[in-house]
């Protein structure tokens, strides 16, 4: 018989306890008795520290979508962190306008666009106390294979809020009428399946290790392929046994062709990058999700639907063997 998946997914937040101060201008929001006076651009454009940033929704056609009922979650870049992109691209010297002119010369109008969404969460108001330890939300930026929303990964400890890894949180809980902002020091990339992995650390630093070692990094960027990555975490890399192991074989073991979000995962052989090699997919106690390989470990799936813009990534916990 065969099922779907449909029933385990992580929530989108765990609660947290950072709180973060936050400065602003008089006039860009008032206390909770009054409440906040500016929607989402309104309060972007009275902050000089993300001027930029207004300007880039402006040329990429949101500001209509941040003026909207909302509510939002924004993570800006402030003005040093887009001066920095450009750079970093080799963009020629110019105004904030002449430089973002360029960017969307360089990269395309649907490209940044897509950028400027995956700073968005739509539909929800997350403030700095709402976000979990490790967790993924999901955001406006439907750069995907199938239209489906890319994944963030949002590290919230010891009161230091960090996005894929690498930019942080400088201002927190700027509030607008129709939602939040945050500000961030450096603008996210969309991610594919090898930014997701090692945009979490936490999770999959041994995974990026040995994807670089097997020369697989490349493979997996793709942006004209889809893959479905089966992702050991850091403690299954740590508790496997790859003695006489073929690296390469057994990391494309764990990659399938096409993007299989969870509700499309079905019971049966699933076929492999590696030579066509199957595992078979099932279901355990509590109709937890199994993979059996084809040595007989049933490994649980433990985080699904991570998503990239070539493909999505499922966590699991053990390594399989070819």
């Amino acid at each position: 018989m065969i099922r779907k998946v449909t029933h385990f997914f992580l929530p989108l937040f765990l609660c947290g306890t950072l709180f973060l101060s936050s400065c602003s201008d008089d006039d860009d929001f008032t206390d909770d008795t009054v409440g906040p006076t500016q929607n989402m651009v309104q309060l972007l454009s009275s902050f000089p520290e993300y001027s930029t940033l207004a300007l880039a929704l402006s040329l990429a056609d949101l500001t209509p979508t941040l003026e909207g009922s909302g509510p939002f979650t924004v993570f800006g870049p402030n003005n040093a962190a887009f001066t920095e992109l450009f750079d970093e691209l080799g963009l020629p010297a110019g105004s904030a306008e002449e430089r973002l002119i360029s960017l969307i010369g360089e990269l395309g109008a649907e490209e940044v666009q897509q950028i400027l969404r995956y700073h968005v969460i739509a539909g929800l108001e997350v403030r700095s106390t709402d976000l979990g330890e490790n967790t993924y939300a999901t955001t406006f930026s439907d750069a995907s294979p199938e239209g489906d929303p890319l994944s963030l990964f949002i590290r919230n400890v010891a009161q230091t809020i960090t996005l894929n890894g690498s930019s942080n949180v400088t201002q927190a809980d700027l509030l607008a009428t129709n939602g939040v902002l945050h500000g961030i020091n450096s603008v996210l990339l969309l991610p594919n399946v090898v930014d997701l992995a090692q945009n979490n650390p936490i999770l999959f630093s041994s995974l990026t290790d040995a994807l670089v070692q097997a020369d697989l990094v490349s493979t997996l960027e793709d942006p004209d392929a889809t893959f479905t990555v089966f992702a050991p975490d850091n403690n299954a890399f740590a508790s496997a046994d790859l003695d006489g192991v073929d690296l390469s074989e057994a990391l494309l073991y764990h990659v399938v062709s096409g993007n299989i979000r969870a509700a499309d995962i079905n019971e049966g052989p699933v076929i492999t990058l590696n030579n066509g090699e199957t595992f078979n997919i099932g279901f355990g106690e509590d109709n937890l999700v199994t993979i059996t390989d084809n040595q007989g470990n049933v490994i649980n799936v433990m985080e699904t639907d991570v998503q990239g813009t070539n493909g999505v990534l499922h966590r699991i916990a053990g390594v399989l063997i070819p």
